[in-house]
């Protein structure tokens, strides 16, 4: 049999000592970390916009079928899902801090349809809108009578 002057078992083969894995992936990451972040920005300053996912591969700099799969990745949610976990997310801001009408919240927060709006904010809230207003100004109540009660107990 015909010797190279090495052992050809590839049992004990790593590619890691092969190459230097530790200087090339994390140089990858970090790219990727980069791009994800300049996606996240896009999607905080244009989150109440019509946002495609076009839009988000394009800032990534990646295919769509690409972005999708590194963003699910990094983030454990799809583009889609992220978007509307966040739209929801500034929607409850607005319903604690405002008393706008649920319809201009919606729109203001990125949703065309107000009935996609609700099945989504019970998606991701259990309750509707309206509940959750409900509810947060209840224990914003009870929270003030109890910080008004304590402050006559002090005086």
């Amino acid at each position: 049999m015909f010797s190279l002057g090495f052992e050809t078992d590839c049992s004990n083969f790593n590619l890691k000592d092969f190459y230097s894995e530790k200087k090339i992936l994390p140089a990858q990451k970090r790219a990727r970390n980069k791009k994800l972040d300049l996606v996240l920005d896009f999607i905080k300053k244009n989150y109440g916009n019509d946002i495609s996912l076009e839009q988000l591969s394009v800032t990534a700099g990646f295919s769509p079928k690409y972005f999708c799969r590194v963003f699910k990745e990094m983030t454990g949610r799809s583009p889609v899902e992220y978007l509307n976990w966040f739209r929801i997310s500034r929607s409850c801001a607005l319903l604690r801090e405002s008393n706008d009408k649920l319809l201009n919240i919606a729109q203001k927060c990125g949703f065309k349809d107000f009935s996609y709006f609700i099945k989504m904010f019970h998606r991701y809230k259990g309750m509707t809108p309206l509940k959750y207003r409900n509810m947060k100004l209840k224990s914003n109540k009870i929270s003030e009578a109890e910080s008004t009660q304590k402050e006559n107990k002090i005086c």
